[in-house]
Protein backbone atom coordinates (compact mmCIF):
# COMPACT_ATOMS: atom_id res chain seq x y z
CA UNK A 1 0.00 0.00 0.00
CA UNK A 2 1.72 3.48 -0.84
CA UNK A 3 2.23 5.81 1.41
CA UNK A 4 -0.46 8.65 1.45
CA UNK A 5 1.26 12.15 2.76
CA UNK A 6 -2.61 13.34 3.36
CA UNK A 7 -2.91 11.38 6.43
CA UNK A 8 -0.26 13.11 7.93
CA UNK A 9 -3.11 15.94 8.49
CA UNK A 10 -3.98 16.16 12.10
CA UNK A 11 -7.68 15.29 11.67
CA UNK A 12 -6.92 12.12 9.62
CA UNK A 13 -4.51 10.71 12.16
CA UNK A 14 -6.70 11.87 15.27
CA UNK A 15 -9.35 9.62 13.44
CA UNK A 16 -7.20 6.89 12.88
CA UNK A 17 -6.32 6.78 16.14
CA UNK A 18 -9.51 6.86 17.78
CA UNK A 19 -11.05 4.22 15.41
CA UNK A 20 -7.75 1.85 16.37
CA UNK A 21 -8.84 2.21 20.23
CA UNK A 22 -12.33 1.71 19.21
CA UNK A 23 -11.76 -1.17 17.62
CA UNK A 24 -9.03 -2.51 20.35
CA UNK A 25 -11.87 -1.72 23.14
CA UNK A 26 -14.54 -3.46 20.75
CA UNK A 27 -12.25 -6.80 20.84
CA UNK A 28 -11.58 -6.44 24.28
CA UNK A 29 -15.22 -6.33 25.46
CA UNK A 30 -15.69 -9.64 22.71
CA UNK A 31 -12.47 -11.55 24.00
CA UNK A 32 -14.23 -11.28 27.57
CA UNK A 33 -17.57 -12.35 26.41
CA UNK A 34 -15.51 -15.42 24.55
CA UNK A 35 -13.70 -16.10 27.79
CA UNK A 36 -16.79 -15.90 29.95
CA UNK A 37 -18.40 -18.51 27.70
CA UNK A 38 -15.62 -20.52 28.01
CA UNK A 39 -15.66 -20.58 31.62
CA UNK A 40 -19.49 -21.56 31.84
CA UNK A 41 -18.42 -24.62 29.31
CA UNK A 42 -15.73 -25.70 31.87
CA UNK A 43 -17.95 -25.46 34.92
CA UNK A 44 -20.99 -27.53 33.31
CA UNK A 45 -18.28 -30.35 31.97
CA UNK A 46 -16.42 -31.02 35.08
CA UNK A 47 -19.38 -30.60 37.47
CA UNK A 48 -20.85 -33.78 35.40
CA UNK A 49 -22.02 -36.47 37.97
CA UNK A 50 -19.83 -39.38 37.68
CA UNK A 51 -22.22 -41.92 38.89
CA UNK A 52 -24.45 -41.08 35.63
CA UNK A 53 -23.91 -43.63 33.07
CA UNK A 54 -23.54 -40.56 30.36
CA UNK A 55 -20.35 -39.31 32.53
CA UNK A 56 -17.65 -38.68 30.43
CA UNK A 57 -14.86 -41.28 29.58
CA UNK A 58 -10.95 -40.33 30.00
CA UNK A 59 -11.33 -40.12 26.10
CA UNK A 60 -13.31 -37.38 26.33
CA UNK A 61 -12.25 -35.36 28.90
CA UNK A 62 -8.79 -35.49 26.81
CA UNK A 63 -10.94 -34.57 24.03
CA UNK A 64 -12.41 -31.11 25.95
CA UNK A 65 -9.11 -30.07 27.70
CA UNK A 66 -7.48 -30.06 23.78
CA UNK A 67 -10.20 -27.85 22.88
CA UNK A 68 -9.99 -25.47 26.05
CA UNK A 69 -6.31 -25.69 24.82
CA UNK A 70 -6.77 -24.85 21.42
CA UNK A 71 -9.25 -21.67 22.50
CA UNK A 72 -6.70 -20.39 24.76
CA UNK A 73 -4.02 -20.16 22.60
CA UNK A 74 -6.48 -18.03 20.32
CA UNK A 75 -7.19 -16.17 22.76
CA UNK A 76 -3.91 -15.21 23.61
CA UNK A 77 -2.35 -14.60 19.71
CA UNK A 78 -5.95 -11.87 19.96
CA UNK A 79 -4.59 -10.38 22.97
CA UNK A 80 -0.97 -10.01 22.18
CA UNK A 81 -1.98 -8.64 18.46
CA UNK A 82 -3.99 -6.46 20.49
CA UNK A 83 -1.17 -5.49 22.32
CA UNK A 84 0.73 -4.36 19.15
CA UNK A 85 -2.03 -2.35 18.01
CA UNK A 86 -1.66 -0.71 21.69
CA UNK A 87 2.33 -0.29 21.09
CA UNK A 88 1.50 1.73 18.01
CA UNK A 89 -1.29 3.95 18.98
CA UNK A 90 1.34 5.08 22.15
CA UNK A 91 4.59 5.47 19.47
CA UNK A 92 2.25 8.00 17.29
CA UNK A 93 1.34 9.74 20.77
CA UNK A 94 4.74 9.63 21.97
CA UNK A 95 6.15 10.91 18.29
CA UNK A 96 3.43 13.77 18.26
CA UNK A 97 4.54 14.75 21.69
CA UNK A 98 8.53 14.96 20.39
CA UNK A 99 7.21 16.69 17.34
CA UNK A 100 5.48 19.42 19.45
CA UNK A 101 7.47 19.75 22.25
CA UNK A 102 10.41 20.59 19.54
CA UNK A 103 8.66 22.57 18.08
CA UNK A 104 7.71 20.81 14.66
CA UNK A 105 4.27 21.63 13.18
CA UNK A 106 3.24 17.92 12.10
CA UNK A 107 3.60 14.35 12.13
CA UNK A 108 7.62 13.35 10.41
CA UNK A 109 6.56 12.14 7.19
CA UNK A 110 9.78 9.69 6.82
CA UNK A 111 9.71 8.15 10.90
CA UNK A 112 5.79 6.92 10.22
CA UNK A 113 6.42 5.26 6.91
CA UNK A 114 9.12 3.65 8.28
CA UNK A 115 8.16 2.39 11.61
CA UNK A 116 4.67 0.64 10.08
CA UNK A 117 6.91 -0.60 7.61
CA UNK A 118 9.64 -1.85 10.47
CA UNK A 119 6.91 -3.20 12.29
CA UNK A 120 5.08 -5.21 9.68
CA UNK A 121 8.54 -6.86 9.12
CA UNK A 122 8.60 -8.20 12.73
CA UNK A 123 5.35 -9.07 12.59
CA UNK A 124 5.85 -11.15 9.33
CA UNK A 125 2.89 -9.17 7.58
CA UNK A 126 2.56 -7.47 3.90
CA UNK A 127 0.56 -4.99 3.30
Amino acid sequence: MPFDPSLHEPGHWDEAVSKLLTSISAEEEALATLMNAEAQKILAFIHQDPALSNAPSSQEYIQFNHAITRMLDTILMTKWMLMKKMDSVLFYQSSEKELKESGGASTDQKRMPEYWDELARDEGMDY
